[in-house]
Parts: C-alpha cells; sequence; structure tokens
C-alpha cells in the first residue's frame, strides 16, 4: 500500500530525531494523530500496525498511519537505533493499492511532457529495499535545520517535503524498474547493484569489468552511454554520498571515514570529495552537526 498526496503545499513538520536504545526495548502500544516515516540505522525494528508485522532493517522504511494502532511485537536488541519524523500533509491524502499505483504511474510515464506539471508524491507504506544514501544526507540535514532556531520556521517544512520527494522518487524506481518501457538494459541494473553492494571495498572499473565478462573499455562507454557517465564516475559518486552520510551521522575521522569507503590514501580522499562537493570533508562536516536524539 502506498499514500498520495500533493506537494504543491509544504508537507507540515512537527518533531523529528534519532532514536538510539542502550539495552532490550520494544515499542509502546500507542496511536496518533499524524504520519510519522521510520527509517532503519542500525539493527532491526519490531513493528505491528493493523495486524501486519514488519521487520525494518538498516535502511528500510515504515509509514507509520494516523488512528490506527501500532506497537513493537517482540523486543529489539540492544543498539537499535532508526530515525523518526512525524508530519501531516495540508493536502488530502489518498490511500493506494499496488494495482492503482500500477496503473497511476504507467500513465504518467506514457506521457512524458506532462511530468514536470506532476506535484504527487507516492510514500510506501513499508520500502523493503535500501533508501539511498541522499534520504540519511536528508535526515540528517532536516535535523540540524531543527535544532537551529531558524528565523524562518517553514525551512523545516520544505527541507521535509525534500525528503519525502526523494523517497517518493525511490519508491517508484523501486516499483518500477522493470517495465517494458524502462530504457535500462536489466543486464546494467544487475552490474550497477553489484557495484553498489561492493563500492566501499578497492574496487576498480578492471574489476568490476572482469566480475561480468565485460572489457573495462566497452563497459565505460556502456555505463556513459545509458546513465551518462563512466564507470569510473560512478564508482566515486557512490563512495562520495556515503562520506557524506558518514560524516553528518557518526564521529569518525576523515580517515576512518576514507577507510570505510575502501580508500587507504586519506589524501587522495579529500581530494576527491573537494572535487564532487566544493568543499573539505571537514567543512562538510561543520555544515551540519545539530541532531536531536533520544532513547525512550
Amino acid at each position: 500500500m502506498h499514500i498520495k498526496t500533493s506537494t504543491k503545499e509544504p508537507l507540515e513538520f512537527i518533531s523529528a530525531g534519532q532514536f538510539i536504545s542502550s539495552k532490550p526495548w520494544t515499542h509502546e502500544k500507542r496511536v496518533i494523530d499524524s504520519y510519522e516515516l521510520i527509517i532503519g540505522v542500525n539493527d532491526t525494528l519490531y513493528m505491528e500496525q493493523s495486524d501486519q508485522k514488519y521487520n525494518i532493517d538498516p535502511g528500510q522504511t515504515m509509514l507509520v498511519l494516523p488512528d490506527q494502532i501500532h506497537e513493537g511485537f517482540c523486543p529489539c536488541a540492544p543498539g537499535l537505533s532508526f530515525y523518526w519524523v512525524h508530519f501531516v500533509s495540508p493536502s488530502p491524502v489518498y490511500h493506494i493499492s499496488n494495482e492503482e499505483m500500477d496503473q497511476e504511474i504507467s500513465r504518467l510515464r506514457k506521457n512524458p511532457d506532462t511530468q514536470s506539471s506532476i506535484s504527487d508524491i507516492y510514500l510506501p507504506q513499508y520500502f523493503h529495499g535500501a533508501v539511498s544514501d541522499r534520504v540519511n544526507i536528508l535526515f540528517q540535514q532536516l535535523l540540524h535545520i531543527d535544532n537551529s532556531n531558524y528565523y524562518t520556521s517553514t525551512s523545516v517544512h520544505y527541507l521535509l517535503t525534500s525528503l519525502l520527494i526523494e523517497l517518493s522518487e525511490q519508491n517508484i524506481t523501486n516499483f518500477y524498474y522493470d517495465l517494458k518501457d524502462n530504457q535500462m538494459d536489466h543486464h546494467l541494473v544487475r552490474i550497477m547493484e553489484w557495484t553498489r553492494v561492493h563500492a566501499f571495498e578497492d574496487i576498480t572499473v578492471g574489476k568490476v569489468a572482469e566480475q561480468f565478462n565485460y572489457n573495462k573499455n566497452y563497459l565505460s562507454r556502456l555505463f556513459k552511454s545509458k546513465i551518462g557517465m563512466n564507470l569510473s564516475e560512478y564508482i566515486h559518486l557512490l563512495k562520495i554520498s556515503k562520506a557524506k552520510e558518514l560524516l553528518s551521522r557518526t564521529n569518525s575521522s576523515v580517515k576512518e571515514v576514507a577507510a570505510a569507503l575502501g580508500i587507504e590514501d586519506e589524501k587522495y580522499f579529500m581530494k576527491m570529495f573537494k572535487k564532487y562537493e566544493n568543499m573539505t570533508p571537514t567543512e562538510f562536516r561543520k555544515a551540519f552537526y545539530r541532531t536531536h536524539m533520544n532513547n525512550t
């Protein structure tokens, strides 16, 4: 199931934070009057809503619906962590099935000229894939802005809306990448997914090409023609995206972040980061450092 709503007006932010538990913990039974988006960060959150049980692993999301009972169905392990944000929509909200979403998105995709005027987003009740690091980065920025006492309070509403648009885009892509009119070769999708999984090892274009029995120059040209960048750049962007998440979410040193990305040379990492972000890793970290954490 998905919810559909408009972003012509920004969705309204209520509160947000990062939950971290140092002991076994079970979510209390309750009913809320807003939507709550949960994004897994560490370990597994066990939640039940409307007699449906969900295991929310790192990178997965769940949307808690208003006026419905939700609760934990078994204890979660120490070290559990997840992001949470409460919000409401000023526009009507529609609950649509997978079949209805299939029909709506298929209609839009067949008329690309109308896409620029579409303001609807489609949020999954449960996103079982892994959201991209862009979602985690946007959430860290949301927490920072919420705790920065901006004079303009609407900033959090627009940033929340940006976060939900990103999640909607990933939901649509995840739901539809097998459509017949998808221009990306399915084999290339598998190569991209393998590269994403192994991107934080000592990975090279040659190693990816060898894994899939391609000539490395041909594979880079294939990437360039299909997704607009060569394979080396794709690997770099995966590393940079993960680096931004680690810099905003952890206290790891720049050297430790580089090592987590499979880069031994700290100076090379700093040079690569500045090339793509126009700032150093330290400057990026200083830009977003305020967060709200809770453990109850």
